[in-house]
């Protein structure tokens, strides 16, 4: 059974490029000995100095004390966390097969545009032992399966928690909306000028390319950081005072100048904002028509199909040629994938909440493109990759029912219809809302089952 996408955490670390595979030597910390013991396994000095290469592959920014202290603190964070998800995926009796480790390696030099010996290489050339790449593969596939089995039986999403959040995404459609990313960082009592460096600092990192998400990851002291500083969207009117001034003039992936909050600066990104119905696609395919596509006539209503979508996440500070390597997997797909039971069964691989059976869903309610699409595309046959709200997609039909579609070219979109019953076009929408939620819910169920499992342990910390 193979893993592939089990791991996206890993993906978000390692962007690695042949000009960036290199692992700044003076992060690195010289001592050898005990750097933690959890349970009683040992967290060595050699194992915490790996990590920290590892972690820091195509690191722009300087390494400063902080960020050398930050990426020690985190990298021996993140080894206990393993050690421990380990050791319960052992107590479950789960178990990881070398051939799903190679897989999993494989799948990431190809997120990254590489084969697989000329990954394994770079690695080597940047002083990173392929074991320290395989323990964390490890880690985060069994930690996989111990959340399958122990918290998704509990995911269960109500019709009417469906229901009022759905009513309130149409409420939401009708008015003005900011996305936003925080960076923030308390004062610590050094003064001004020390604040003055902190901020001076993030802001080198992000002009130096360095993703927004990571930055905020790492450095901001918001409860936000665990989500790369993601606040979601909000309407003006339920924003700080600082933030709603900072960000009115403010287009999608501009960062605001830093802004003095209480006790505090925050730096802050538009990660995407609108300015009411005309600009909040409906759909979760993002796959508006030209002036001069195809549209669908009014002869067309009665096609409704069953979907069956993989996801792949794209977040909106990607390089470039992680986009394209994902896309390029994507494609790969449908070299892989021949019939609804294949996709049923490696749709369970992708952990994205858009992952899964979509429908019915009426036709005639999808934009032109995606309707076109879904109509001609045979029953059994993966789509092309498409754009996604949250990604990139495949698609398969796996149930077709009612008359084709009829479409015109150049002509005059069809006046737009009514709403549909949430029998109809909506259920798509719906399904995304369940999918959402339960993927929310899922993600704090995994959170706390950490936490669990930490206060629980005893964890003898001797990093100094």
């Amino acid at each position: 059974m193979t893993v592939l996408q089990r791991f996206s955490a890993v993906l978000a670390v390692l962007f690695l490029h042949a000009a960036v595979f290199t692992a700044p030597a003076s992060a690195m910390i010289q001592r050898e000995g005990i750097a933690a013991v959890v349970n009683e396994k040992i967290v060595s000095y050699t194992d915490l100095r790996n990590r920290i290469m590892l972690n820091l592959i195509g690191f722009q920014g300087q390494i400063t004390p902080d960020v050398q202290q930050q990426a020690e603190q985190h990298s021996l964070d993140e080894l206990v966390n393993e050690v421990l998800q380990m050791q319960e995926a052992e107590r479950l009796g789960i178990e990881v097969t070398t051939q799903q480790i190679r897989e999993g390696i494989t799948h990431i030099a190809q997120q990254n545009g590489m084969d697989p010996d000329e990954f394994r290489y770079g690695l080597r050339s940047a002083g990173v032992p392929i074991s320290t790449l395989e323990d964390k593969v490890r880690a985060e596939i069994a930690w996989s399966y111990v959340v399958q089995r122990q918290l998704r039986p509990q995911i269960n999403v109500s019709e009417s928690e469906i229901d009022a959040a759905f009513e309130r995404l149409e409420r939401r459609r009708e008015t003005r909306q900011f996305r936003l990313a925080e960076i923030v960082l308390k004062d610590d009592g050094r003064g001004d000028e020390a604040m003055y460096n902190r901020v001076i600092e993030i802001l080198q990192h992000l002009q130096s390319g360095a993703p927004f998400r990571a930055v905020a990851a790492e450095f901001s002291e918001s409860a936000t950081a665990a989500r790369g500083g993601d606040l979601g969207w909000m309407e003006p009117a339920d924003l700080p005072r600082q933030y709603r001034e900072a960000v009115t003039e403010l287009q999608p992936g501009q960062v605001a100048p830093p802004v003095e909050v209480e006790g505090g600066v925050a730096i802050l990104l538009v990660v995407d904002r609108h300015d009411g119905r005309t600009d909040a696609p409906r759909s979760a395919y993002e796959m508006p028509p030209p002036e001069a596509a195809e549209t669908v006539t009014a002869e067309s209503a009665d096609m409704r199909v069953m979907l069956k979508q993989i996801v792949i996440p794209v977040t909106e500070d990607e390089p470039e040629a992680v986009v394209t390597a994902k896309t390029a997997r994507a494609a790969t797909l449908a070299r892989e994938i021949n019939s609804c039971e294949e996709m049923e069964e490696r749709m369970a691989h992708f952990l994205s909440a858009d992952t899964g059976s979509v429908g019915p869903v009426d036709v005639a309610q999808l934009p032109p493109p995606m309707a076109k699409l879904v109509s001609e595309l045979p029953i059994g046959k993966l789509s092309p990759p498409v754009p996604h709200r949250n990604g990139i997609a495949v698609i398969m039909v796996c149930e077709r029912t009612g008359s084709a579609p009829v479409f015109a070219e150049h002509a005059e979109r069809a006046a737009t219809p009514a709403a549909p019953p949430a029998s109809t076009g909506d259920d798509m929408l719906r399904d995304e809302i369940a999918n959402e939620i339960g993927g929310e819910r899922l993600m704090r169920l995994q959170e706390h089952y950490l936490r669990d499992l930490r206060a629980a342990a005893y964890i003898e910390w001797r990093l100094q």
